[in-house]
């Protein structure tokens, strides 16, 4: 049986080399220096700008890049939250909103510490979902959950464009 299982093993490998397969990593961010600047909400709803301030912190920890002061980083990330934007996705009989799609936009700024201009400057969107219900509080109560997944995922998004700025910068 052992043998069997080996030999298996071996085959396998050698087709995934015959394939040109490899089993590369990604180069890694560790000890990377990043200084995580103020964004600005210009939404009307009011405190969005933290929630996404500490989905991209818990993020960047976890991709392995070191926030620091300003003054002691390689690179500065900023930018503004510029959107706030719910849709209706599926609908009752009544033609009443059932499902709704929440959307957070923001536009980021990646620059070299000491350097003008942007390595990176792009809108990018966060995603959620969440469904209405009868009452008013629960459709709220949703919706403010929703607004927390839509932080992480466009912290996510935002953590995944910097890995690569990260990746491509000499």
């Amino acid at each position: 049986m052992t043998r069997r299982v080996l030999g298996g093993v071996l085959i396998l490998l050698i087709l995934l080399e015959g394939c040109g397969y490899t089993f590369l990593t990604a180069p890694s961010t560790a000890g990377k220096k990043l200084a995580l600047l103020d964004f600005r909400n210009t939404t009307a709803q009011p405190g969005i700008e933290g929630m996404i301030t500490a989905a991209l912190l818990e993020r960047l920890a976890a991709s392995g890049i070191n926030v620091v002061p300003e003054k002691e980083a390689e690179l500065l990330l900023g930018g503004e939250v510029t959107g706030y934007e719910t849709s209706a996705v599926a609908f009752s009989q009544a033609d009443i909103g059932s499902r709704f799609r929440l959307h957070l936009l923001a536009t980021i700024t990646l620059k070299e510490a000491g350097k003008d201009g942007p390595l990176l400057r792009e809108q990018v969107v966060g995603e959620a979902f969440y469904l209405a219900s009868p009452e008013l509080t629960a459709t709220k109560g949703a919706e403010a959950e929703a607004v927390l997944r839509a932080s992480q995922d466009l912290g996510q998004r935002i953590v995944d464009r910097v890995v690569e700025a990260f990746l491509l910068s000499p």
